[in-house]
């Protein structure tokens, strides 16, 4: 077992490398300027899909058409890279949709909801209008609007036209129709989400929704 995480792929698949990242207790921290491969070493970002492997198992140079993220990173909808050890763990890293802290693994029952910090809400509290979780809005994330596919839903259920979004100026109480991490303009190739998040084109009809209404998994 001794080969089993050591951070060197040694069944050509890396499949006895990929599970250690859920047995690490406490992720591994590196200096400003380097990120940690998944063996705990550190290396350079700048070294990122730069064509040479720097880690043992060569994550750093694995997944780069994703935006330059490689294997080392989650890619936020505004193209921003999240590094692996920030993701899932309970505090969302990305602007705009919490894409850091989704499929992540649930300790939650059956009859529960799961907030983004890893506590617990019973499942009717999800999608009722209010905020339950303790530390987020995690239970209010991904529902259903009853605005309508022409309108935008604020936090707080108001209404707005689309057009509104992304106008330079707030509308919604909280401002969330301007949030400045979803207000960005998508590649031609991208998706659009309905909340204005960018979808690259690789994730599209992947069978894993990436937007919240699922607009990348329409139409496949």
């Amino acid at each position: 077992m001794a080969a089993v995480c050591d951070g060197k792929d040694d069944c050509g698949n890396n499949s006895d490398e990929d599970a250690c990242v859920e047995q690490r207790a406490e992720p591994p921290t590196c200096p400003a300027g380097e990120v940690a491969c998944r063996d705990g070493e550190c290396i350079s970002a700048a070294s990122i899909c730069d064509g040479t492997a720097d880690c043992l198992d060569g994550a750093d140079e694995t997944e780069c058409d994703d935006g330059g993220c490689s294997k080392l990173g989650v890619r936020c909808g505004d193209g921003a890279c999240v590094p692996w050890t920030k993701a899932c763990d309970g505090v969302v890293d990305c602007s705009g949709a919490p894409v850091d802290e989704r499929g992540c693994e649930t300790l939650c029952g059956a009859d529960q909801d799961e907030c983004l910090d890893g506590s617990c809400v019973p499942a009717a509290a999800a999608c009722d209008g209010k905020v339950d979780c303790p530390a987020d809005q995690g239970d209010e994330l991904g529902c259903e609007t009853l605005c309508g596919a022409d309108k935008l839903e604020c936090g707080d259920g108001t209404c707005l036209d689309r057009a509104r979004r992304c106008d330079g100026k707030p509308d919604c109480p909280a401002g969330e129709d301007e949030d400045p991490g979803s207000c960005v303009a998508c590649g031609p190739d991208d998706v659009t989400c309905g909340d204005g998040t960018c979808v690259p084109a690789d994730q599209r009809c992947d069978g894993y929704p990436d937007c919240d209404g699922e607009e990348d998994e329409s139409s496949c």
